[in-house]
């Protein structure tokens, strides 16, 4: 929004800009509450909407590219000060150092599993997080990859988010920064719109399994988690209540909910590699065989171990408080259960007090280095 309206919204965490986008977030919230099947209808009309912006960047790139700027300092590594390059360390320390991106641009790709249980066929579920995963995939890598056949890496990095716009408007004018400015607002409100009906349901579907407390799975009358979901718009306000207080706002929610994701899918996978070993309790109606499900738990085990090296440890300390924090709340789901099992077997007591030991860390840590992780 600033590019239309500088100065008013620079650096997104003003004043101005907290208080829009606490609107945003309650307006989505009654949005959503009006039911989610009027939601995904509204949500369809934005990927549409942001999906035009996007091809005719791609479209307009392709026949502007130009392979020699390509391949100019291609790995990274000379310094090209009329190019604005600079050394990027080797081929490791470049993909590792963008790990942490890279994971937060496909969180969110498990979505449709998320809400499966509002699908007319579970076929449809496999099918969208694939086409999904893929369509992502390939535009991504045509995003990134295109713009380094027109500028150099150097240039591209200096250049103020969304730097879409920017480099557009290096081939065909300033409209090009109006075009791509007017899609990211366009994406990000129905983005927005699709993430708050993700994150009711996440806590609605674990109350129905028991695993949240029941009161989680309440529905109002347009069968939408009413109670999830007001719980979740008011953790989103303090986040952004939080974002006003850091100059490096876009950075820290990116590297904490990148963080916040990777135990939960490293232990799918290891959870998915159990199952499939020979005594494990694989499903027989499941439509992918044993051996495929057992390699993909396995490469998927080793691929979340990588990204949590990547992410380091600063970050994981500040996740844990929040794990920590939500430790009450199985308790209190168990507690309902009422089913005579205890309420932590002996595993789960000494990973709650990992858990909790980590989180007590991570208070102390956060205290002594809130300067370095608001920015």
């Amino acid at each position: 929004f600033n590019y239309f309206f500088n100065p008013y919204f620079k650096g997104g965490n003003n004043l101005l800009s907290i208080i829009c986008g606490s609107l945003v977030i309650w307006v989505m919230y009654f949005a959503v509450l009006a039911g989610v099947k009027q939601a995904t209808f509204i949500n369809n009309i934005g990927v549409v909407g942001k999906l035009i912006p996007l091809l005719l960047f791609v479209f307009i790139l392709i026949f502007k590219f130009d392979f020699s700027v390509f391949t100019t300092n291609f790995w990274g590594k000379d310094v090209i000060p009329s190019l604005m390059d600079k050394d990027l360390g080797g081929l490791f320390p470049q993909i590792k150092s963008t790990m942490l991106v890279t994971l937060w641009v496909f969180i969110g790709i498990e979505g449709a599993v998320v809400i499966s249980s509002r699908a007319n066929s579970q076929k449809d579920v496999g099918k969208a997080t694939v086409i999904g995963f893929l369509g992502c995939l390939i535009m991504y890598a045509l995003l990134s990859l295109l713009p380094l056949g027109i500028l150099s890496q150097g240039k591209i990095s200096t250049m103020s988010p969304p730097s879409t716009g920017p480099i557009l408007s290096t081939v065909i004018g300033n409209s090009g920064n109006w075009i791509m400015n007017l899609g990211v607002i366009i994406a990000l409100l129905s983005s927005w719109l699709v993430w708050t009906v993700m994150l009711a349901s996440l806590p609605f579907e674990a109350a129905k399994d028991g695993t949240f407390p029941k009161v989680f799975a309440t529905e109002n009358k347009n069968e939408s988690p009413s109670y999830s979901l007001l719980v979740s718009s008011i953790l989103m306000q303090l986040c952004m209540i939080v974002v006003y207080f850091s100059n490096n706002a876009w950075n820290l929610m990116l590297s904490i909910t990148g963080v916040m994701i990777l135990p939960c899918y490293f232990i799918c996978t290891l959870y998915l590699w159990k199952m499939s070993k020979a005594d494990g309790e694989f499903p027989n109606a499941s439509p992918i065989s044993r051996e495929k499900a057992l390699l993909t738990g396995v490469l998927g085990s080793i691929y979340a171990a990588w990204l949590i090296y990547a992410a380091g440890l600063s970050y994981f300390l500040v996740a844990a408080i929040i794990y920590a924090l939500g430790i009450p709340v199985f308790r209190k789901a168990r507690l309902e259960s009422n089913d005579g099992k205890p309420i932590f077997t002996h595993g789960e007591k000494i990973f709650a007090a990992l858990i909790i030991v980590s989180g007590i860390v991570g208070v102390f840590y956060t205290i002594a280095n809130y300067k370095v992780l608001l920015g």
